[in-house]
């Protein structure tokens, strides 16, 4: 899988390592809260996670976390089963 050019740096290879240590789905506010000392925010995440996803390595699925009505879905992440 051609995904290791986005690994450019030491930041990017933490968030790529907190991405593997997930159990299962996961949210941006998990991989930030697996480790919280690296240095690095929700758009580096996000970024990474939206390259990985482009290129086939996780998928997305949006999920209502409240029953009220408008705000935005949730977005989970998911290791794709070519990443295995």
């Amino acid at each position: 899988m051609n995904f290791e050019n986005l690994i450019t740096n030491d930041r990017r290879r933490k968030i790529f390592d907190a991405v593997m240590s997930q159990p299962g789905p996961f949210t941006i506010k998990q991989i930030l809260s697996s480790a919280p000392d690296e240095g690095f925010n929700y758009y580096m995440v996000r970024e990474l996670l939206q390259a990985l996803t482009y290129r086939g390595f996780l998928t997305e699925e949006s999920i209502r976390t409240n029953k009220a009505k408008g705000g935005r879905p949730t977005t989970l992440y998911i290791l794709s089963k070519a990443s295995r």
